[in-house]
């Protein structure tokens, strides 16, 4: 019998049944990144719109600040200062010489007010005066200079605020405006007959206190009075009779007048021959014996000191040595009566750091710091 014959096939992979497997995959993985695409562009798009607490904050920050910094309009009766592009400041000195320069204390502070007596906000084109430290009106005479000593307002004295419209701010550039031409200055003095108004006739209306222009740091003068202190933070002192001591401190009796035996006046500068006026009244000499006392009305050979130390202008907190005919001032002997070191050698400790009062608080305020 015949049998049929069978063909067997060797089972191969199921390449078919696989397929449909591996596309499952692929199309799982590719909606994942597809979802995690959408999810990061939505969390990138919305996250500014989200509202939560540390949002909210940075906000309210933001419109503190904006309050800030809204401008101040400028009114009549306020005291302003006066400040040009490079920095320098319309001052008066107390006998009433105005200029630019680098402010000090009150010098650069100015009233303005109205001649018709209005109030209210500044604007541009309203006539004002201006008023200085010294209580007197800013007034322009007829050769065009400027000066600060009248009591009344007067035609002359009389500025017409230019520059631009509507109210002045506090922070905008304004150009006043007199009968000869614009008000202009420099360290030498004001003018006002400019014919053109330039970038120096623009100033600047600040706060007075806020100054962030030039200060003026001025050098001793002849007439100013001084406090002497030691390394040991003990000064030089004078009681009412007449006896000097080196002691710590006590204002009342520390205050030293700075003279010139030869009736100089303006700046002292090391090397200078000085005469030291104690609080009393009364000039400070040497005894015999080498002790300091203050009992002279008028200053004799023995009075004279000299003002020994580095050189150029003597300035607040330089250190200075006295050294008369007999010798040094011994600076560091505190706690008794001052003396004289007759030895003739200089040391040091014979320094004393000089201080004088400019009445300026952002000075004061410097000192205090370096100590």
């Amino acid at each position: 019998m015949a049998h049929g014959r069978r063909n067997y096939v060797l089972p191969q992979q199921n390449t078919e049944a696989d397929a449909p497997r591996n596309s499952k995959k692929a199309v799982y993985i590719a909606a994942a990144v597809a979802v995690a695409v959408v999810l990061t562009v939505t969390l990138v798009y919305t996250a500014p719109y989200l509202s939560n607490d540390g949002m909210e904050d940075s906000s309210m920050l933001a419109k503190t600040a904006a309050k800030k910094t809204k401008p101040q309009p400028v009114k009549f009766g306020d005291v302003i200062t006066l400040k040009n592009p490079y920095n320098a400041y319309v001052i008066t000195s107390m006998n009433g010489s105005p200029s630019t320069s680098g402010y000090m204390g009150k010098n650069d502070h100015w009233k303005i007010v109205s001649p018709s007596k209005k109030s209210g906000a500044l604007k541009y084109g309203d006539t004002v005066a201006l008023v200085g430290q010294n209580n007197r009106f800013l007034t322009s005479r007829y050769s065009g200079k400027v000066t600060c000593r009248r009591s009344k307002i007067t035609n002359l004295g009389t500025f017409t605020v230019v520059g631009g419209t509507g109210g002045v701010m506090y922070g905008h550039q304004i150009v006043l405006k007199t009968e000869f031409g614009f008000l202009t200055g420099n360290p030498g003095g004001l003018r006002a007959d400019a014919k053109q108004s330039t970038q120096i006739e623009h100033f600047f209306v600040g706060h007075p206190g806020k100054e962030d222009g030039l200060e003026a740091k001025p050098g001793l003068h002849f007439g100013m009075e001084v406090t002497l202190t030691n390394s040991k933070r003990e000064t030089l002192q004078s009681d009412k009779n007449g006896w000097v001591y080196i002691r710590p401190k006590a204002p009342k009796v520390e205050k030293f007048s700075v003279l010139s035996p030869l009736h100089r006046e303006g700046p002292v500068s090391f090397g200078d021959q000085v005469v030291l006026r104690a609080p009393t009244g009364k000039m400070v000499g040497v005894r015999g014996s080498g002790e300091l006392q203050a009992v002279n009305t008028t200053p004799d050979l023995t009075c004279v000191f000299t003002l020994v130390g580095k050189s150029g202008l003597i300035h607040n907190h330089d250190a200075v040595a006295l050294r008369s005919a007999a010798g040094y001032i011994a600076a560091a002997d505190g706690a008794k009566r001052a003396r004289l070191d007759t030895s003739g050698h200089f040391v040091p400790t014979y320094n004393f750091e000089l201080h004088f009062d400019l009445h300026n608080k952002q000075e004061e305020a410097a000192s205090k710091k370096k100590k």
